[in-house]
């Protein structure tokens, strides 16, 4: 697994896409509430970005249990049907997806036919 604070570089990178995705969500929440109903980190249990990648965010859930073990996969499709939540950790969730176990409105419409790429969120830029 590669660290986000590996060095000076990759930490800095890492901050500033925080930033910018925390600016963009909190920006969206503001004009349709509806829309985006989270609080983001680093607000008060707000959801955690760990990845993007062409059409989705994906975070983690810290509002229930105190063991990061157990926090759910909270989704977004960043151009339609909004938000989903997946009970399991990452590698569950990824797994999920890949073997087609996991199905929602949220998640690829054309599955089949779409790349299956993730990418950790400290490689995005906006």
């Amino acid at each position: 697994m590669i660290s986000p604070v590996q060095d000076t570089e990759t930490f800095d990178l890492f901050r500033t896409n925080a930033e910018n995705w925390y600016t963009y969500l909190t920006s969206a929440r503001d004009v349709a509430p509806e829309t985006f109903p989270h609080r983001f980190h680093p607000e008060f249990d707000g959801l955690i970005l760990w990845a993007v990648d062409d059409d989705h965010c994906y975070f983690w859930d810290p509002s229930g249990d105190g063991d990061p073990d157990t926090w759910p996969v909270v989704f977004l499709e960043n151009t339609g049907p909004g938000w989903g939540t997946h009970k399991g950790s990452v590698a569950d969730f990824l797994f999920d997806v890949i073997t087609g176990n996991l199905r929602h409105d949220a998640l690829y419409s054309d599955w089949e036919e779409a790349p299956k790429t993730f990418r950790p969120a400290r490689f995005t830029s906006n």
